[in-house]
């Protein structure tokens, strides 16, 4: 309603005939609506009273701890990249199996 009540408005200010029949207009409405809170009105057939329930929206409920998905041993090492080892610095082994330390006794 508010996106349509929005298009109105821009239309209605490209004229200024357009600003006073949309200033009536709404004068008009909001009487009407005034009406229709206020009590039913007389022209209900059969004569009953009976008020309109109006529903609103729904409170907005925060999530309750969000989970994360569980990730995989591979996932895990696809993040860190690529590894070097700390001895030599070259790509493909660690410190533990660094050719530099192996042939060390």
């Amino acid at each position: 309603m508010s996106r349509l009540a929005s298009d109105v408005v821009e239309d209605a200010l490209m004229c200024e005939e357009g600003c006073e029949l949309l200033s009536e207009t709404l004068k008009s409405l909001r009487v009407k609506l005034k009406l229709l809170k206020d009590g039913p009105s007389n022209n209900e057939v059969g004569g009953s009273s009976s008020q309109t329930q109006y529903m609103k929206d729904p409170k907005r409920v925060g999530c309750n701890g969000g989970s994360k998905r569980v990730t995989g041993a591979k996932e895990k090492a696809m993040k860190r990249g690529i590894r070097h080892c700390r001895e030599c610095g070259h790509i493909g082994h660690d410190r533990r199996q660094c050719p530099r330390n192996l042939n060390t006794p």
